[in-house]
Formats: C-alpha cells, sequence, structure tokens
C-alpha cells in the first residue's frame, strides 16, 4: 500500500465560505506536490471553558494518532486559548511546522491578512475613482481590533481627501444582517443628506445594506453606492454584483509547502510571518461594471438544487432522529443507516463510534477502541461492526486514502457537549461546498439520534428505578418494620380487596385477634431488645399457623391481627388457633433459653361475608373476645 504524505488542517466550522476558499487553494496545491488533506472541523468557537469546547478537545486529540508533514491553524475561527495551545502542542511534539491562518500565535509560520491596506483599495477606489464625498461606513462589533482598524482607514482616506468624519455617518452591524438593518433604517431615516456611498467592513452586511436600500425605493449604484469585504461566493452571485476584496492565496499556499520540504530536509524550523495580499475587485454594485442581468441560469439552477437537496436531506435526518426515539441500542442505528443515508451515498463515508457504546450507556471518556456504524462508498455499503482500537487510526487514514475518489479526508467527531460519541470520516474528490456542508449538518443529526438513544435507554432505566422504589415505599408503608407483616394500613387494604372480591362473598371470614401477654413486663425487666424479640417471635409464629393467603398485621404495641377466609364455620376454635399459636412460640428458636415466658391471648369471631359487613365492628368483637379469654387466662393461672 502505497503510504500517502498528508497536511493536516484544524479549523472552527471549515464549510464557510472564508474557510473553504483557503482549504480549496491548500488541496490544489498540495495535489501539485504530492499530498493529500485531513482536514478537521470543529462545530465550536466558544471563548469559555463549556462542555462543548471540553468535547472538540477529543477532536484535537486525534491528531496525535496521524503522521502529518505539516499542520495549518485556521486560528481566526477559534476563539478558545486551550484548543489553539493544544494544538501548538501535538505540533511541537511532532516536529512538524505550524502554521497560523489569520492570526499571530507564537512559534508558528503566521499567514495574516493584509486587511489594512486591502480595504485600504476598496475605500480609495470609492472617495478617489467615484469621487464621492458623502461617504457611510458600517463596520463589524465597536471595540473589535479588525473592526476599528477598518474605520482608522476610513478615517484616514477621508481625511487625506478633505473630507470631514460625521459621527452620524458611521453604524456598528456586528459584522451580521439584523444589526445592519437596523443601521441601514437609522441611516436612511436621519437628517443627514442620502449617502453617495456606504462601505461595509465584510460582505454579509453589505448585502444586507443593498437589500434594505431597495425596500426603500433607491438603486444601487445609481443612487447609492455599496461595497463590501470579504469576496464572498454570495456577494459574486447577488444583484447587482458586489464590488469588495478578497484574499489571494495562490503565493501562500506555495510558501506552505516551500517551509514543510525545507523541513523534511532535516532544516531547523524557524517561522516568520507572511503577508497575504487582498485584492481589490471591482464589480456592478459601484458600477464599474455594466448593471445588466446576466444569464446567470448555471449558478441559478446549481442553487435550486442545492435548496431541494438541503429539503429532503433535513427530512431525511429527522426521520432518522424520529426512528430512533424507541430504540435502546446505538446497533439499531447502524440498521436504520442505509435507508436514510443512501441518497448522499456518492461519496466516501465512513462512521465509527467508541466500542463501550454497544454494550455500555455510559460515555466514556476517551477514544481508545473504536467500532464501525457505517461505511459506504458511491453507494455501497459494506458490512458495519469492525472493531479497531484508536491507535491504528493512520493506518485506516491511509487505506481510505486509497480509494481512487478520495484526495481529501474531513473529520467531525460525534458529540453533544462534552460527551463525545465517535468520528465521521468523509473522503472527497472535489471539494464541492454544498458536499461538505452535508458532511457537518449530517454529523450534527447523527449525534442527535445517538443521544436520544442514550437518553431513551436512561430514562426506560430510570422509570424502571423508580418503579422499582415506589414498590418498595410502598410496601414500606404497608408492613410494620419490625416484624416484616402487614401494619394498619397494610391490613386494611388487603381486607378491602378480600371483601371487594366478588368470589368471597358468602363465604365465612375468621378474624383472630391477638395481645400478647406481659410485654410491659418483659420491657421494664429486661429491657426493649428483647421485648423486641419476644413482638417477632409472635409475629411469626401467627405466620406460621394462619393459612397461606391469610392478612396477619401487628397493629401497634402488642396488638397483632390475623384474618382469612374459609367455606363454612366449621374449621377452627379460639382454643384450637390459641393452642397452635403457643406451640409454635414455645417451639421458635431462642424462647427456651430466655428467663421470661412468651405468649398471646388469641380472642376469634367468624362472619359470612356480604355487601354490607361492617370489617371495623367484626374486629372489635374479636377484640372483646380476646379480652375475655386474656382475664380468664389470667385467673386460670392465678
Amino acid at each position: 500500500m502505497k503510504e500517502e504524505k498528508l497536511i493536516g488542517i484544524y479549523g472552527v466550522r471549515i464549510i464557510e465560505q472564508n474557510a473553504m476558499r483557503f482549504v480549496k487553494a491548500l488541496k490544489a496545491e498540495a495535489e501539485k506536490n504530492g499530498y493529500r488533506l485531513i482536514a478537521f472541523s470543529a462545530g465550536s468557537d466558544d471563548v469559555e471553558e463549556t462542555d462543548e469546547i471540553i468535547g472538540q478537545y477529543q477532536l484535537v486529540e486525534l491528531l496525535r494518532y496521524v503522521d502529518i508533514a505539516g499542520l495549518v491553524i485556521l486560528t481566526e475561527t477559534i476563539k478558545n486559548e486551550n484548543t489553539i495551545q493544544k494544538l501548538l502542542n501535538i505540533g511541537r511534539e511532532k516536529n512538524i511546522p505550524i502554521f497560523s491562518l489569520d492570526g499571530e500565535v507564537k512559534g508558528c509560520y503566521n499567514l495574516l491578512f493584509d486587511y489594512e491596506n486591502g480595504f485600504e483599495q476598496i475605500v480609495r477606489h470609492v472617495v478617489e475613482e467615484h469621487q464621492c464625498r458623502r461617504v457611510n461606513m458600517i463596520a463589524g462589533f465597536e471595540g473589535n481590533h479588525f473592526s476599528q482598524e477598518r474605520i482608522d482607514v476610513y478615517k484616514k482616506v477621508l481625511q487625506e481627501n478633505g473630507i470631514a468624519f460625521e459621527e452620524d455617518r458611521l453604524g456598528y452591524g456586528n459584522f451580521w444582517e439584523r444589526p445592519t438593518e437596523d443601521v441601514m433604517k437609522h441611516f436612511l431615516e436621519s437628517d443627514l443628506p442620502l449617502p453617495e456611498a456606504i462601505i461595509c467592513a465584510n460582505d454579509s452586511m453589505a448585502l444586507t445594506a443593498i437589500s434594505v436600500l431597495n425596500k426603500y425605493g433607491y438603486e444601487v449604484p445609481e443612487d447609492v453606492i455599496v461595497t463590501g469585504y470579504d469576496g464572498t461566493r454570495d456577494g459574486e452571485c447577488f444583484f447587482p454584483s458586489l464590488t469588495t476584496s478578497r484574499p489571494e492565496y495562490g503565493e501562500t499556499v506555495k510558501h506552505i509547502f516551500k517551509e514543510i520540504a525545507s523541513c523534511s530536509e532535516d532544516k531547523e524550523i524557524q517561522p516568520y510571518a507572511m503577508r497575504i495580499p487582498v485584492i481589490l475587485q471591482k464589480r456592478q454594485s459601484c458600477g464599474c461594471e455594466q448593471k445588466m442581468i446576466q444569464n446567470n441560469n448555471r449558478v441559478i439552477s446549481q442553487l435550486f438544487a442545492e435548496l431541494g437537496d438541503t429539503k429532503w436531506h433535513t427530512m431525511a435526518m429527522h426521520r432518522l432522529i424520529y426512528d430512533t426515539f424507541e430504540k435502546q441500542q446505538i446497533a439499531d442505528i447502524a440498521d436504520l443507516l442505509p435507508e436514510y443515508v443512501r441518497m448522499w451515498s456518492d461519496h466516501y463515508r465512513y462512521v465509527c463510534i467508541k466500542a463501550e457504546l454497544l454494550y455500555e450507556h455510559e460515555v466514556p471518556e476517551n477514544y481508545t477502541d473504536m467500532v464501525s456504524l457505517v461505511e459506504v462508498n458511491k453507494g455501497e455499503f459494506k458490512e458495519h461492526g469492525k472493531k479497531w482500537n484508536i491507535k491504528e487510526f493512520h493506518s485506516y487514514i491511509q487505506e481510505i486514502l486509497q480509494e481512487d475518489n478520495v484526495k481529501t479526508i474531513v473529520i467531525r467527531h460525534l458529540n453533544t457537549g462534552k460527551e463525545v460519541y465517535g468520528i465521521n470520516i468523509e473522503g472527497f474528490d472535489e471539494l464541492d461546498d454544498w458536499k461538505v456542508h452535508r458532511c457537518d449538518e449530517f454529523s450534527v443529526f447523527l449525534s442527535q439520534a445517538i443521544h436520544a438513544v442514550l437518553h431513551n435507554f436512561k430514562m426506560n432505566e430510570l422509570n424502571r428505578n423508580l418503579q422499582k422504589v415506589n414498590k418498595e415505599i410502598e410496601a414500606l408503608s404497608l408492613h410494620d418494620a419490625l416484624t416484616g407483616i402487614f401494619n394498619r394500613r397494610g391490613f386494611f387494604k388487603k381486607m378491602r380487596q378480600v371483601l371487594q372480591n366478588k368470589e368471597n362473598a358468602g363465604q365465612v371470614l375468621y378474624v383472630f385477634f391477638t395481645d400478647m401477654d406481659g410485654l410491659k413486663y418483659i420491657n421494664d425487666t429486661f429491657g426493649h431488645v428483647e421485648g423486641d424479640f419476644a413482638i417477632a417471635t409472635v409475629a411469626r409464629a401467627l405466620e406460621k399457623v394462619s393459612k397461606k393467603d391469610s392478612a396477619c398485621a401487628r397493629l401497634g404495641g402488642d396488638e397483632f391481627i390475623c384474618a382469612f377466609v374459609e367455606e363454612t364455620d366449621m374449621h377452627y376454635t379460639a382454643e384450637e388457633f390459641q393452642s397452635r399459636l403457643e406451640e409454635c412460640i414455645q417451639n421458635a428458636e431462642g424462647v427456651a433459653e430466655k428467663p421470661y415466658p412468651v405468649s398471646a391471648s388469641v380472642g376469634m369471631i367468624f362472619e359470612t361475608i356480604s355487601e354490607n359487613m361492617d370489617l371495623d365492628a367484626v374486629i372489635n368483637r374479636a377484640d372483646d373476645k380476646m379480652y375475655e379469654r386474656k382475664v380468664a387466662r389470667k385467673k386460670q393461672r392465678i
């Protein structure tokens, strides 16, 4: 197997237009130099140490297991300093050159955009070539370094051309649409004369500015010139096409491979800074190109196709999540995936998860053993379930690169917050923006599907545990803690069930009310531990001499009750029950050795079960009978 040389890229959401433009330029130069790209696309750019950032660290750690000749960090996309530091540490351990795009990082080759000069070209073009005197500006965030740098350039060019700066002609659109709409409304409804030009700090705000001008009935560039800054695809396809500036990566990517080649010859790594030129793109929104509706049918058709594909892909992913709600095993997802991703399987896709998730439902903290969940290429699905160790990651990447349609690999991990489930690896021949975007979208949806399965299992397990606990609590509430037989509440609940059972109607209910003899004497003389022994002995004896389905209970203190149903009133007498109870008590373990007697008096009553039976009255009569027998036995002993 031919070992492919690799260049690593790490960034947050590399699917964004500016990042993708650089990745494509790097890919083209990589192929000229005999390299392949492996891009790691994170999903969060949080500044603080959130759960999401903690989860992203595992994506960073994957770089340890792959051999790369150089690492490019898309620094401006990464807001968390710890993430950048971890990337630097890995690069240094591998002793490879590290390139920082659009951010100054110590120890890296810093590839910095010449923003100041690029933006100055736009302002001078508007002021000096188009001779605009009333020039408004929409900046980014107030206090932001990049935003302030562009404001300073704007003020400088105005001053050099004898134009006074007016505070009300400056607004902050925060680099996105909604705040820009508010700024435009302020511009157009203020008392100042209509601006001749509006210079925006990025393309997104410029396109919003044009849309707002159109709503107010103004034409661009006939009434107002509008310019952007970024060089996005959106600005190129917009009508009118947007005058803007965009980076020129040609020399930059050449320098990257020049330095990688030098380092591979064991030359010492000596990082330096390099400026990336930002070139003015003159188009229709400033009037430099004739404003005419061009034949963009190919672009429009492509956009409609992508929009339709987005709809179907989103629907398929939602169905995937819906169908996982009832699943309790991650392996079940593997059986569902071919059905839902078949339409989008014309490139290479490999999904693997932490092997522990197949038989456990707690997410391991780190990658160790992995198992494939889906592997598909050109619509052909391979058998899933193959297990391997994360230390073999480089070998797996090399195997994937042997596919004739894989020249670039994009990796996105599967996670929700700090819980990381696995890795989504997608291989591409050409870096189509929408296909790479779908890689990101698929990873998000699949992560949610896995989370749903784990959550569903945990909730079911929680419900099972709650049911078990509730049963245990109910059992405790119905039973006497000392003896384990029913308490008063449990006895009456059981008896309500007996009396409400229609099959028992017309049969005979026997009730035996039992009172221990001399419990106070035992407690006062020998202590409550001995008293508890005597109580428990009587309770066990009552259960033994009663019917199997009888209801035996301790009503409190030294009082017990036992009840059961017989077909006739010829089965028991109080004397027989008393005799059997006494015999069972005396034969109980430990009773013979006690310095005190353990005995009880029994009163019995029986009555035919009917709808109008008064259970309390029956118990009271049994209690009276017990008292009579207790007095009689006391006299007999005397």
